[in-house]
């Protein structure tokens, strides 16, 4: 992210923030569902994520610790690890 122009950073956030709000979905929403977050994430804190896995029928959320916002950059072993174990649980993996 430190390589991107600041005009780059601040358009996408801008476009993020002017997104419609898709929270009135997440019932509907009916696959098997991991929603990961870590304790260390200060745009989206882990209090944060825990209602929309809440909200989803059957998701399941995980909380990895030590580790900031970009939980498949900074963790990925432990994030592949969960993405294998959830599609094996899902049955979409070998």
């Amino acid at each position: 992210m430190g390589d991107q122009a600041a005009a780059a950073i601040a358009a996408a956030a801008l476009g993020m923030a002017e997104r419609p709000d898709s929270t009135p979905d997440l019932p509907g929403i009916t696959v098997p569902t991991l929603v990961v977050t870590s304790q260390g994430d200060r745009l989206i804190p882990a209090e944060q994520s825990a209602p929309m896995a809440d909200a989803i029928p059957g998701a399941r959320l995980e909380v990895l610790p030590g580790v900031g916002h970009l939980t498949s950059v900074e963790a990925p072993d432990r994030f592949t690890a969960l993405l294998r174990d959830h599609a094996a649980a899902s049955g979409v993996a070998p």
